[in-house]
């Protein structure tokens, strides 16, 4: 076995016991920047303008969620 087959094969030997560890580290990372994130936009929006942004968001929503609908009723 050549001296590159050996590092590769180690390698993959390695990732294949750490590829589990690493996803779950990437969704708890990506958890707590959600969090951060939703935290610094609720203190970003004051008080009384919070109704109005949270309707606005969900019309939003639901425009998109109808557009989507439509184009996967197309294919």
């Amino acid at each position: 076995m050549s001296f590159k087959r050996d590092v590769f094969t180690r390698v993959e030997r390695v990732s294949v016991r750490l590829a589990p560890y690493l996803e779950e580290a990437w969704r708890d990372v990506t958890a707590k920047l959600d969090g951060l994130n939703s935290s610094l936009a609720s203190l970003a929006v004051p008080e009384e303008r919070r109704a109005t942004v949270s309707d606005l968001s969900l019309r939003a929503k639901g425009e998109l969620a109808g557009q989507n609908a439509a184009e996967h009723q197309d294919d």
